[in-house]
């Protein structure tokens, strides 16, 4: 069988077969250092804009990235003989931030303040998310559906009824955060101004240690935002696997505001956006799209860890905003 990316490397100058096959990638060994080659198809221009994002976070000390590479042409992707786009990128060997180790989870929150601080680029509208409100909206008619697929559903599995039982509790949830939205729309809606270079996935698997120095991955998604949406994300994934813990969120936003300070308009947006039942969507929307016949269990699992939760989740929101301020 034809190895297309030994090819694809050749226009690299690399010249190994020592690969590994990892998620949707090849991790390439050339002796000296990792590379990582994967399939890519976004646009050209957006590959420039994160090349230039990665080189402004390493020369202002931020972190070391998985930075792109050119190719022997200069380009910063390459074809294969059958027509696919490949990119190139720095690896490393190194471990992911540990989620429950707290220096790991300050020094990642820190990292991000900084490259907040540090990167800078023209803003381009094309590069902005859906605006939060609309986000969130849309995924509360996708919950109402399902929970209109599961009432007309005459045979129903273990997890199906456990779901069933739960669903209106998760509407509530996402219809009460998106009235929180609306109600305090006039006061931190976006202008152009106030949108910022965001990570756009930043989360405990993109952020790296290795040795004494910090790796940041994963810039693929990219965007224009309010930076309380990266700092957001990385909260929301750390917490989850802290079982929402009121002390850790506190300190992390600490961490955060020491070196790029949040004020209360930035509180408000951060409480508003970890306030949506994102879980509880996520768990739905993965059913409606897998197939039926799939075995239960480790949905099952899923949605007792979210029913577990859902009072520590609730509790932090209602007391994270008194916390930062009244301490």
């Amino acid at each position: 069988m034809y190895r297309y990316e030994l090819e694809v490397l050749e226009q690299y100058g690399i010249q190994t077969d020592n690969l590994i096959r990892g998620r949707g990638s090849w991790i390439c060994d050339t002796g000296e250092e990792l590379k990582i080659l994967q399939e890519y198809t976004g646009s050209v221009q957006k590959l420039i804009w994160q090349k230039l994002i990665q080189e402004r976070a390493e020369d202002g000390g931020v972190a070391l990235t998985d930075l792109l590479l050119p190719n022997q042409e200069g380009e910063l992707y390459s074809r294969d003989r059958a027509g696919t786009v490949y990119i190139l990128r720095n690896w490393y060997r190194a471990r992911e931030c540990d989620t429950h180790a707290k220096q790991d989870i300050r020094k990642g929150t820190e990292v991000l303040a900084r490259l907040h601080n540090t990167v800078q680029i023209p803003y381009q509208a094309q590069y902005a998310p859906p605006l939060l409100y609309d986000e969130c909206c849309r995924h509360n008619r996708e919950l109402r559906r399902a929970a209109t697929y599961l009432r007309k559903k005459k045979s129903k599995n273990e997890f199906e009824e456990t779901l069933y039982s739960r669903i209106d509790d998760m509407i509530r949830q996402g219809e009460e955060a998106v009235a929180r939205m609306a109600e305090h729309a006039s006061g931190y809606a976006v202008e152009n101004g106030e949108m910022s270079v965001c990570h756009g996935d930043y989360t405990q698997h993109n952020v790296l240690f290795a040795g004494g120095q910090t790796v940041l991955t994963g810039f693929g998604r990219w965007n224009f935002d309010r930076t309380t949406a990266d700092l957001y994300q990385f909260m929301r994934k750390i917490l989850e696997k802290n079982d929402w813990n009121r002390q850790l969120g506190v300190h992390m936003v600490r961490w955060y505001s020491a070196i790029r300070p949040l004020d209360e308009m930035d509180i408000t947006d951060l409480m508003l956006r970890l306030s949506y039942p994102w879980k509880s969507w996520k768990l739905v929307n993965y059913y409606m799209q897998s197939s039926k016949s799939i075995p239960p269990r480790k949905n099952m699992e899923k949605i007792h860890k979210i029913l577990k939760q859902q009072d520590n989740w609730q509790y932090f929101i209602n007391f994270l905003f008194s916390d930062l301020f009244f301490q």
